[in-house]
């Protein structure tokens, strides 16, 4: 089955929590997690960081972008910064180590700020350490998804 750019747009658009002429799910509720090993084919292994080391999933719902197409690919990345809180221990915050939250290796889309599955997920390009007393960004434009038509 192909998609046209309508439907590639559509579902970019819901999926990332953006209004779309369809829904897979809440559009306001489109949380990005990190993962620590890679999710493989059904998601069923992804790792995200332990709560007490200051980990959250963030809501991208009002931080991406319009979807754009370009051949058979049509994207859509974050028009604001996405900003993950810093790497500490809840429970002494001015610990310098013992929080970190390891190798993140993937990212995942979630329908709620904890538990679940994710409903998408990818590997990062490059795979980012996250040591105590450090956090991880997303800067405007640098997270993206995007979906090619088939050939």
């Amino acid at each position: 089955m192909l998609l046209s750019t309508t439907a590639r747009v559509n579902v970019l658009n819901n999926i990332s929590g953006k209004l779309g002429s369809f829904t897979i799910g809440s559009n306001s509720n489109c949380w990005l997690g990190l993962s620590t090993v890679d999710p493989g084919n059904t998601g069923s292994s992804f790792t995200e960081p332990a709560a007490a080391s200051n980990y959250a999933r963030v809501n991208i719902y009002t931080l991406m972008g319009t979807p754009t197409t370009s051949g058979a690919v049509t994207s859509i990345a974050n028009a604001s910064d996405i900003n993950f809180n810093m790497a500490v221990d809840q429970s002494d915050p001015s610990a310098a180590t013992g929080a970190d939250w390891g190798t993140i290796v993937a990212v995942g889309l979630f329908t709620a700020s904890t538990g679940g599955s994710p409903y998408a997920w990818g590997l990062l390009d490059t795979s980012v350490s996250v040591p105590t007393k450090s956090s991880l960004h997303f800067y405007q434009g640098k997270f993206k998804i995007s979906i090619q038509e088939a050939t």
